[in-house]
């Protein structure tokens, strides 16, 4: 969800090959829109890169299923939606 819109404004911005990584903080470093994150949006990129990259890797998953309660999910989710609205407004 993120990388589509991410890759939409690196294509919009940089006219390149978008990167082939599941790094969004790579991805928005390379839009040059790192200086634009508020602390929040950092921290909240911090907590969902482990899940972008370690989920595709089997041997990652049990220490990832450890954290993943039901409140930390809402909170994954609440804060997940006002990133993906962020992003929407840097279009």
């Amino acid at each position: 969800m993120h990388r589509e819109s991410i890759k939409s404004i690196f294509n919009r911005d940089i006219n390149g090959m978008v990167p082939h990584t599941h790094s969004l903080s790579h991805l928005i470093s390379k839009c040059k829109l790192d200086d634009s994150l508020t602390g929040a949006q950092s921290t909240f990129l911090d907590k969902l890169q482990p899940m972008n990259i370690e989920a595709r890797y089997p041997t990652y998953k049990e220490e990832l299923f450890k954290i993943l309660n039901f409140a930390f999910c809402q909170d994954l989710i609440s804060d997940t939606r006002k990133f993906q609205e962020w992003i929407k407004k840097q279009l």
